[in-house]
């Protein structure tokens, strides 16, 4: 008896160890196809949208802990995904292949995770791991996540998903940790999602349907452990975002005035509209489009109510599909919300659905248990498509000047675009085509400061200097920080004046701009400083003693202080002479 029950064990384990291997051999081959897809990502730059912005300015500044983690002041509060593009850009020098690695890395990690996820919640309907392959095919492999892998400021969803699939896996996951450690990594998991970005909020509406969703049974009070994890996360949260006296930032003020503004019949109607167009992209993604600014709201409305039945009949009859169906939907409301209080420059966008796609994934699993097992074989292997419209999107991606016409060509109507395209164009010192196309954002009412700037860039490179201080006076008088915009000007300006012959003009001007720029911020003391340096070399002495002590008088500390505090010295003692010379 004891032999026997002895070889029924060593049977046992040999399954449990052959299904590990087989569940191994599956994540690697979907590893190998999903990084094959996403190999043109590896060979692109930064976008000049939100991308080399971003560079520059970790390239330029450092971070602070705490008012990264402490209050948020914009439209979003972000810090984990922020901290990952700091590091990145620090220990890679800013290369960008570090931070396309980096991107694609957690796409592959996120994909497993589905694959484990997946093959966890299905095995309550089948042992076959078609399924869950099936579901981390389609989500490592649809064209619909290009977008936030291959554009390095899409990230912030990659991080948010990372997240929230350790989330749901340790709440799915029947495992012997204790249930207090596992409910302290539930938490934790749930906080960083949320700072990383918002959207994982979808969560609060997801677990406690699925704790009590019928499926659970032998859960007990590990529910109720469950639920007070993720109160914890969202407490803290709360207050890492708004403080103990809970100040509102403008990111989620904007959601209230949005909605306060419409008619909750209009509001009710563009939600349910997105709705069905989220549900259409998930079902089928074509066009792709980077900068979706309008759909037809009549039709997505049928989607939406066509949808919302089939799934809501599906939730109540079979019970499996109400985790899948669950993501899919609460995860679509966060974008919604987004929508009614204009945060995003583009109201609808691929990246949208990154989180969503989880919940479409799994269902595509369980819909994949319905088919013969042979059938079930076909249909994975089918899957395998997805990589071809996959590559051909992160090769339009790789190529930015490809990638910006071609948003030209699907949404003539984004102004945004003939600027990416312009920025690009110029790279490619086709300056002509270039104008025209910053000159038809103007048109189209898109006035900003990197508009000018480039028209300024344009003009500095075909020697038209008139034109070039015009146009960056222009940028100057859009930007919100146009210190920078107002050092470039001067350089220019001086650059080229010192070569003419009217030298002493150039001085002057620049002079006039440095102190411009410091009436504009006041941190620039240098301005004061370099303003008073002009001035001596066009012999007015009073002017710039004026300055230099301005700028000694300035608080804070400054590497030209002994400089100033030396010329300043000279001038003293030139006017005590009584003009003799320094």
């Amino acid at each position: 008896m004891d032999k026997k029950i002895k070889s029924i064990n060593d049977l046992n384990r040999g399954a449990t160890s052959g299904d590990d291997l087989l569940d191994w051999v599956s994540l690697v081959v979907v590893g190998i196809v999903v990084t094959l897809a996403y190999l043109p990502a590896l060979t692109s730059g930064f976008l000049s949208l939100d991308d080399i912005a971003l560079v520059k300015t970790f390239m330029t500044s450092e971070i602070s802990l705490k008012s990264l983690f402490v209050g948020a002041s914009g439209d979003y509060f972000r810090p984990i995904t922020i901290l990952s593009y700091f590091l990145d850009v620090k220990a890679g020098d800013a290369d960008p292949l570090i931070s396309h690695i980096l991107n694609v890395g957690l796409h592959l990690s996120n994909t497993f995770l589905v694959f484990v996820l997946s093959r966890a919640y299905l095995n309550k309907v089948t042992d076959s791991r078609w399924p869950s392959l099936a579901a981390a095919l389609i989500f490592g492999l649809s064209p619909l996540n290009t977008e936030s892998v291959v554009w390095v400021s899409g990230r912030t969803d990659l991080l948010c998903c990372f997240f929230f699939l350790l989330s749901l896996n340790l709440i799915i996951a029947k495992n012997t940790f204790p249930q207090l450690l596992t409910a302290g990594a539930i938490s934790i998991c749930f906080l960083c999602s949320l700072l990383a970005k918002e959207s994982s909020i979808a969560l609060l509406g997801i677990v406690p349907f699925f704790l009590w969703s019928g499926q659970n049974s032998g859960m007990g009070s590990r529910r109720f452990l469950v639920l007070i994890a993720m109160g914890s996360a969202l407490a803290a949260y709360l207050i890492l975002r708004f403080g103990i006296d809970f100040s509102v930032d403008n990111g989620v003020a904007k959601v209230v005035q949005g909605g306060k503004a419409k008619s909750f019949s209009m509001l009710l109607y563009e939600s349910i509209a997105a709705m069905g167009f989220y549900f259409r992209k998930l079902l089928w993604p074509f066009p792709l489009n980077f900068a979706i600014v309008s759909i037809n709201r009549p039709l997505s409305a049928v989607i939406a109510f066509a949808g919302i039945f089939s799934l809501s009949c599906l939730y109540l009859r079979v019970a499996i599909t109400r985790l899948p169906i669950l993501i899919m939907v609460m995860c679509i409301i966060p974008p919604i919300m987004a929508i009614h209080g204009k945060l995003a420059w583009t109201p609808y966008a691929e990246r949208y659905l990154y989180l969503p796609m989880v919940g479409f994934a799994m269902f595509v699993g369980w819909a994949v248990t319905q088919l013969p097992k042979r059938l079930a074989s076909f249909a994975v292997i089918a899957l395998l498509l997805l990589a071809f419209p996959t590559l051909s999107r992160a090769v339009i991606w790789s190529n930015p000047e490809v990638f910006w016409r071609e948003t030209i060509e699907k949404s003539p109507e984004f102004p945004r675009s003939y600027v990416g395209y312009a920025a690009e164009l110029i790279k490619l010192r086709r300056y002509d085509e270039a104008e025209q196309n910053l000159k038809r954002a103007l048109d189209m009412k898109y006035e900003t400061y990197f508009v000018w700037q480039n028209l300024a860039t344009i003009y500095q490179e075909r020697g038209d200097h008139s034109q070039y201080e015009n146009a960056m006076l222009r940028a100057i008088s859009l930007s919100k920080t146009p210190t920078e915009l107002y050092i470039k000007l001067i350089q220019n300006l001086l650059w080229h004046g010192t070569k003419s012959e009217n030298s002493r003009k150039a001085y002057q001007k620049a002079a006039n701009y440095y102190l411009l720029a410091y009436e504009k911020d006041k941190n620039f003391g240098e301005g004061l400083y370099n303003a008073a340096k002009l001035y001596l070399i066009l012999g007015d002495q009073r002017k710039a003693r004026c300055y230099f002590e301005l700028f000694l008088a300035n608080p804070g500390d400054s590497l030209y202080r002994p400089a100033a505090r030396k010329m300043l010295d000279k001038i003293v003692t030139h006017d005590n002479l009584g003009g003799a010379a320094i």
